[in-house]
């Protein structure tokens, strides 16, 4: 069991714990203060404290307020094109939070009522108003293909689909209106070859839409 605590305290303080078994001994905690400037979470630690030899790198001090209905996340920024991809499919992202995300205790089970989440404006490109299907049009080598839908259907890149045979992730390395070069991130156990042309990608594992 892994988990992180981080929190906020009237004060302008915070304490952060991570630990990595059910007894929740943390391996590693730091604390000091924190600001909200411009919708931007800021913090400053004082020090770290680190146990049983963990080894822990810098812990991340920049973070977005997010609200999806009636959950209240805090994402990093370097993890906001994950968050989104996981919103594309569907992923009840709490399950799966980045190892330096965040989700307020006790809202990991309320519903999203499906809206799209709030994210900052330089990230809702990345948020897809609906399913998106392709296939793959030409092989550029094993690892990657063009495909027939591009930033008109709404990819940019960074964004992840879904190869949907083997369920693998795939990932848009550029676009143009009509078409994208993707990236197969997993290997297809089930060909010799990564791609195929005829290869179907879809935004949301297990949609026909």
């Amino acid at each position: 069991m892994d988990g992180l605590v981080l929190t906020l305290e009237e004060n302008g303080g915070f304490h952060y714990e991570h630990w990595m078994d059910i007894s929740r001994t943390p391996v590693y905690s730091n604390n000091g203060t924190y600001r909200i400037n411009r919708g931007v979470l800021r913090l400053f630690p004082n020090h770290s404290t680190i146990n049983n030899g963990h080894h822990e790198t810098e812990m991340e001090t920049e973070y977005y307020p997010v609200h999806w209905g009636k959950r209240h996340y805090l994402i990093n920024s370097d993890d906001m094109v994950q968050f989104c991809n996981s919103v594309n499919d569907a992923t009840q992202y709490n399950q799966d939070l980045s190892r330096s995300d965040f989700i307020r205790s006790g809202e990991e089970e309320l519903p999203h009522e499906s809206l799209m989440p709030d994210v900052p404006a330089e990230w809702r490109p990345y948020l897809l108003p609906s399913v998106v299907r392709g296939q793959v049009t030409r092989i550029i080598d094993d690892k990657t293909g063009a495909i027939d839908i591009g930033s008109t259907s709404g990819l940019q890149p960074g964004m992840k689909l879904r190869e949907e045979n083997t369920h693998s992730d795939v990932e848009v390395v550029t676009c143009s209106p009509k078409s994208a070069v993707v990236r197969l991130l997993e290997p297809n156990e089930h060909s010799k070859t990564w791609f195929t042309v005829g290869t179907q990608v879809v935004s949301r594992e297990g949609s026909r839409r």
